[in-house]
């Protein structure tokens, strides 16, 4: 299972928005299909992003925005990221089903 692979492939592809602010949003427009947080989210965004979620995968990222900011092959912080459409990548399902 390689997400990196995958998370880089959806932002290629599919439609991701970064950032707290932007996957609020994207929340509420009812977008999402997966949520990916950093460890250093901060506390009252990733609160309001479990609390409006309810029906969107959320995946803890096991690393910080620069991390993920690296990952996602972006030269800046990412604290989270959403995903509306994957495009040719296989991360939601990857995420849903972890082996």
């Amino acid at each position: 299972m390689d997400i990196g692979k995958s998370l880089r492939t959806a932002v290629k592809t599919g439609k991701v928005q970064f950032g707290s602010r932007q996957t609020l949003k994207s929340l509420k427009e009812r977008e999402a299909e997966l949520i990916i947080l950093a460890r250093n989210c901060p506390y009252n965004y990733r609160r309001e992003i479990e609390e409006k979620s309810e029906d969107v995968l959320i995946y803890p990222f096991d690393g910080n925005g620069k991390d993920l900011g690296i990952l996602c092959g972006k030269s800046f912080i990412i604290s989270s990221l959403s995903i509306a459409d994957e495009g040719e990548s296989d991360i939601i399902s990857l995420l849903s089903n972890p082996k």
